[in-house]
């Protein structure tokens, strides 16, 4: 059922700094990991990062229609993470015009939608005033980097 936590039992230890805190426990001598829905597109076998960035409404509007585009084209097990940085975080406020697009693209399971947290300080955003489907990352670049040692795709606009 979409939106329901998942079990992963594996035979061996299962740790990732991408899933902070104790959320692993031993039960019968196997380690078993619950995810939440949002945990679970990270464990998708392909994943496209689209870095927005710039000042213009034109980047932000460029990455929401490529990332709903890519998401039919490549299928759902395929995770894509949006990831704003600079100015246009502005633009993921929940009063931006943005606002309903921004809900529709990431109302699909395979697709997130994250502001920088830095840039976000630079422009006076709080988390906060981020629209609801809307997550944050402390650093975008530190994001980008990580996630492309791991292996994901990666495109600019």
């Amino acid at each position: 059922m979409p939106g329901a936590p998942v079990t992963v039992t594996a035979e061996a230890d299962i740790t990732s700094p991408h899933y902070p805190g104790d959320a692993t426990t031993i039960i019968d001598g196997r380690h078993t990991l619950v995810l939440t829905p949002t945990e679970e597109k990270h464990m998708t076998d392909k994943h496209l990062l689209i870095h927005a960035y710039g000042e213009t409404p034109d980047a932000l509007s460029t990455a929401l229609r490529v990332a709903r585009n890519s998401a039919k084209e490549l299928g759902p097990h395929v995770g894509i993470h949006i990831i704003v940085q600079g100015p246009g975080v502005e633009q993921l406020t929940a009063d931006s015009s943005f606002a309903q697009e921004i809900r529709e693209t990431a109302a699909s399971d395979s697709i997130e939608v994250a502001a920088c947290s830095n840039s976000m300080a630079a422009v006076g955003v709080d988390k906060s005033d981020l629209a609801d489907s809307v997550e944050s990352v402390p650093s975008a670049v530190a994001y980008l980097a990580e996630r492309q040692w791991e292996g994901w795709a990666y495109v600019r606009f």
